[in-house]
Formats: C-alpha cells, sequence, structure tokens
C-alpha cells in the first residue's frame, strides 16, 4: 500500500512540475531580439502637443533590456520628473500595463506607455 501512494504522490508531483513548466513558458513574452525606434504624439493626438516622443526599446528573447529616448518635446525639468520613475516600473514589470500615469503629466505618462507598447508590438513573435 505504501509503494501505491508514494508511486501516486510522485506522479502527482511530475505533473504539477510539468504543468508549471508549461505554463512558465506560455505566459513569458517572445520578443525578436533586437532594438526597436518608435514614434509617438504625431499630430491629433489628444492632448499631446509636445512634438513627437521617440523611444528605442532594446529587447532580449524575453526581456525589455533598455529604453532610450532619442527625442522629446518635453520641458527638460518636467520630463526629468516623469521619465526615470515610469522608466524603473516599466523594467520591473516588463511592461507598461497596470502602471499608474504620473499625476500632472498623465498625457506624457501615457505618451512614454503608448510607446513601449508600439515597441512590444512590434518585437512579439
Amino acid at each position: 500500500m505504501k509503494r501505491k501512494n508514494l508511486f501516486v504522490l510522485i506522479c502527482a508531483l511530475v505533473f504539477v512540475i510539468f504543468a508549471a513548466c508549461v505554463y512558465a513558458a506560455a505566459s513569458a513574452p517572445a520578443f525578436t531580439p533586437g532594438s526597436f525606434t518608435v514614434s509617438y504624439g504625431e499630430a491629433g493626438v489628444p492632448g499631446w502637443r509636445q512634438g513627437p516622443l521617440v523611444l528605442e526599446v532594446s529587447f532580449s528573447e524575453d526581456r525589455i533590456t533598455a529604453i532610450d529616448v532619442v527625442e522629446h518635446g518635453e520641458t527638460p525639468s518636467f520630463w526629468d520628473r516623469v521619465w526615470p520613475g515610469l522608466r524603473d516600473a516599466i523594467y520591473e514589470t516588463q511592461s507598461p500595463e497596470g502602471i499608474d500615469a504620473i499625476t500632472g503629466a498623465t498625457a506624457s505618462s501615457d505618451a512614454i506607455f503608448n510607446a513601449v507598447r508600439e515597441a512590444m508590438r512590434k518585437a512579439e513573435r
């Protein structure tokens, strides 16, 4: 009887490990490694009057590895207040989803989030 219980326990453990591996593989984003340059803020974007925001977002196969600002039209002191916190939050979560906009800088926050989303779409396999 003990052998049967041990066998069932081992089978259950193997199943759980297998399921966890499949889930982890399915939930991890798969990116094409490289850098993708995206522009946000062309004419007609509601709430965005600062000119184009151009980001270069770099990816490994499963991570955002760098987000570099190529161009922005914000006041430097305002940008310096908004950019570091949002960039760090995106690195930490590996996505702009679920990150709150900076109070008083909603349009700038949304521009950053939308540019990173576009880069992620370009990099998806």
